[in-house]
């Protein structure tokens, strides 16, 4: 039965996180305390800019870059080549 629940394609008819805990079938592991519920309703927004591959293997490869910009120096040829930045890039 939970597992039927949780499986619903429709998304309004679909299990919430915090009705599955509260199930029959995970009553022994459901513990109050250690499931907090956030306060506010999450905004996933910033996710809904529609990016094209090759700008977001250009962001994703920047992200690595921030944590080894050595990298940036060491592939200054191939991303002229793709025409991507060869200096960090910010948010």
């Amino acid at each position: 039965d939970l597992l039927d629940k949780l499986l619903q394609f429709d998304p309004n008819v679909r299990l919430s996180a915090y009705d599955a805990l509260r199930h029959p079938y995970l009553e022994d592991h459901h513990s109050e305390e250690d499931e907090p519920v956030a306060s506010a309703h999450v905004d996933w927004t910033f996710d809904d800019v529609q990016n094209d591959p090759d700008r977001l293997q250009c962001l994703i490869y920047h992200e690595a870059a921030s944590f080894h910009p050595e990298i940036l120096e060491r592939d200054r040829e191939a991303l002229t080549a793709r025409s991507w930045p060869t200096t960090p890039m910010t948010a």
